[in-house]
């Protein structure tokens, strides 16, 4: 779910989205 996206979210906007959906699997 978030996790995939966080590994591909190396956009400084793009990290935002995940943030919230992966914060606690490891989104910065």
């Amino acid at each position: 779910r978030g996790v995939r996206f966080i590994r591909r979210a190396p956009a400084p906007g793009a990290v935002g989205i995940p943030l919230g959906a992966g914060a606690g699997a490891g989104g910065r």
